[in-house]
């Protein structure tokens, strides 16, 4: 229920001046306001290396790996990496350094003689993309929305102005669908005391927004002030329809973001005894227990949301709520699980 942490990419590559300009200018430019990039160029190891550098990489959601010269050092990082389950994106100047474990990695070729920095980069972003956003669902919009076929495609950004109850939902809609969480706000926070009053969808879709919007924030007043809208919307919504349970969800999420664990507890895990197939109150009780540093029964929740959903791994892995168990044995070995050896 904490902010989302920045994914991680650690960096495997050989110590030179040629290494070290295509670190400057191809590998730390997957850095951006998602992507945090972790090397030695930057974050020499003090103390014990070693356990730095297992730490650093078991930490990490994915692995960039420069096989170029064949580099003792990058190839024990490189088997660390997939020993602990991570993705690795190998990168070399020629097939013929790349031990034969590795030849159906994928790997990135670059030339050394004529580099093309620009390719390699753009490479280099479309794979980390796919590694990092193709296994990363949004299980944050995992809402009702998805199961409201029946509801026309909202009105595109040049329909007339919203007249009526109707063009309202449906312009709030379209904005949630297009992640313009400011717009859902401004169309829905002036009519959801009157026109919109009777409406479940337009206090579930406001809460989200004010909750989705809080999560790009730091902390501070207007965090707070979204989470406090956010909770008496769903405090308002759940008692106008009790029987709404992602408004019980969101209120559930109000509480927990603005501390008030206990009543957050409460209500998810209340939805988990009533519907034990749903993954959400699942996830969302184990976030409760990090909070408060109770190990076991977060791994009891957390297993059973993955085992339910395994993206929930994905997005445990950026959440802040399980920062006070992070360093956890048993919590990194739930969350990135050894592989399975192939023919098993």
């Amino acid at each position: 229920m904490r902010s989302i942490r920045k994914y991680q990419i650690f960096i495997s590559i050989p110590d030179g001046k040629e290494f070290r300009s295509l670190y400057r200018t191809v590998l730390n430019s997957l850095t951006d306001d998602r992507i945090e990039v972790i090397c030695y160029f930057d974050h020499p190891h003090p103390g014990d290396f070693s356990r730095q550098l297992s730490v650093s990489i078991a930490y990490s959601n994915l692995v960039v790996a420069v096989l170029t010269d064949s580099n003792p050092n990058v190839i024990y990082e490189m088997g660390l990496a997939l020993g602990l389950g991570k993705p690795v994106i190998p990168v070399s100047d020629d097939i013929k350094n790349l031990m034969p474990m590795y030849v159906g990695r994928e790997c990135l070729f670059y030339s050394r003689s004529k580099p093309n920095r620009d390719k390699l980069r753009l490479k280099l972003q479309e794979r980390v993309h796919l590694l990092l956003h193709g296994q990363f669902v949004p299980l944050r919009r995992k809402t009702h929305a998805d199961i409201l076929t029946h509801r026309k495609n909202g009105p595109s950004s040049g329909a007339r102005r919203p007249r009526s109850k109707g063009d309202v939902l449906e312009h709030a809609f379209a904005a949630y669908d297009k992640e313009d969480y400011e717009l859902v706000v401004r169309l829905l926070e002036p009519e959801i005391n009157s026109s919109l009053a009777t409406s479940d969808h337009a206090h579930f879709y406001l809460s989200d927004a004010y909750f989705l919007i809080s999560e790009g924030l730091p902390s501070g007043s207007r965090k707070q002030a979204l989470l406090r809208k956010m909770l008496e919307v769903c405090d308002t919504g759940n008692r106008k329809f009790p029987n709404h349970k992602y408004l019980l969800k969101n209120l559930g999420i109000a509480h927990g973001s603005l501390g008030n664990l206990s009543f957050a507890e409460q209500i998810f895990s209340s939805q988990a005894t009533k519907d034990p197939l749903w993954d959400l109150p699942l996830y969302n009780l184990a976030c409760v227990h990090a909070l408060r540093t109770e190990l076991f029964p977060c791994l009891k929740a957390l297993s059973g949301a993955i085992e339910r959903d395994p993206s929930w791994r994905f997005l445990a892995r950026i959440d802040h709520s399980f920062d006070p168990l992070w360093t956890n044995d048993l919590l990194q070995r739930l969350l990135f699980p050894m592989p399975t050896p192939e023919g098993s």
